[in-house]
């Protein structure tokens, strides 16, 4: 797949994943120590994250979190760095019925808007500093998600998830080694065809909903973490997927981009189809077309429902 550049591959991914991993552990090691001391926020925090840096499925479980927390009744603040927005640097909340700009808050954290509505988000690499404005502006929430925690120091949390899935340090780069999982109060299994090890608590899949109109021919146009697994959904879903446009995380667009991916698609007689991600920065170009999917996932548990719902919600 990599051809000449595949040993150089698997060697930069193997020292790569190897010196994060360590830097990481550091990390863990002086937090036991008691050289770092994370803040207590004097509320419930949820943490969620993954290993890999990327493409393991977290923003689907921040999402389905923050709804079931929500249709619970409590108010739901989700701290989110932001990355690549303006406030990343110098941070800002989105607020139920607010807008939402990518280039201000990222494209995640808009992502979360769409999805979960009802949220506080507060955007910002400062996390304590995000939590803080939120707090003086909007009053102290039930419930602090903290999006992308595992590795996050910073925050006191009182529940780790993380996002488990079949890839290795020699496929994907990581951020953390597999042993940094006893640290965990509940592991994921989101994606892969083969059991992780160790066994997680509890597995879903990432699925799409099928198309209308049986197998619908598409143009695929994803800038995500993991391309290759919306395009296998996609399929798995029933579409067929006649050209799949493969672009880096968090991807910027030019309206004149989408409108040559509408103009290619409809010379194939295929529809255009995009993630939820990219769908957010598209609507804030103006673009629309009633030719547009958009392939956003629903979690859907495979086992070990009942130990999430003991584990997040005590029941």
């Amino acid at each position: 797949m990599y051809g000449k550049d595949a040993p150089l591959r698997f060697l930069g991914l193997c020292l790569g994943s190897a010196l994060w991993s360590f830097a990481t552990q550091v990390i863990r090691w002086m937090l036991r120590l008691g050289i770092l001391l994370p803040k207590e926020l004097g509320v419930r925090v949820l943490s969620v994250g993954n290993l890999q840096a990327g493409g393991a499925g977290k923003t689907p479980l921040v999402i389905q979190i923050a709804k079931e927390a929500v249709e619970k009744g409590l108010k739901v603040c989700i701290l989110s760095r932001g990355y690549k927005g303006l406030w990343e640097k110098s941070g800002g909340v989105l607020l139920p019925g607010g807008a939402a700009d990518p280039k201000e808050c990222g494209d995640e954290p808009a992502l979360l808007h769409e999805q979960v509505p009802a949220a506080l988000i507060g955007v910002g690499a400062d996390r304590v500093s995000s939590y803080d404005h939120v707090v003086r502006e909007h009053g102290r929430p039930d419930l602090v998600i903290l999006d992308d925690g595992f590795q996050h120091w910073r925050i006191h949390k009182d529940v780790e998830v993380v996002a488990l899935t079949s890839s290795t340090p020699r496929e994907v780069l990581f951020r953390d080694s597999k042993t940094a999982l006893k640290f965990a109060s509940l592991v994921v299994w989101t994606k892969g065809t083969h059991c992780p090890t160790p066994a997680p608590d509890v597995e879903i899949r990432l699925t799409l909903k099928r198309p209308a109109d049986g197998k619908q021919r598409i143009w695929l146009v994803t800038g995500v973490g993991d391309a290759l697994s919306v395009k296998h959904s996609a399929t798995e879903a029933g579409y067929q997927v006649n050209r799949h446009l493969i672009f880096d995380d968090h991807a910027a667009y030019t309206l004149q981009d989408l409108e040559g991916f509408l103009a290619g698609s409809a010379k194939e007689k295929a529809l255009l189809a995009t993630t939820g991600k990219d769908w957010v920065k598209w609507k804030s170009l103006g673009f629309s077309s009633a030719d547009l999917i958009v392939l956003e996932p629903e979690v859907t548990f495979i086992k070990g429902r009942e130990r999430w719902n003991r584990v997040l919600w005590g029941s």
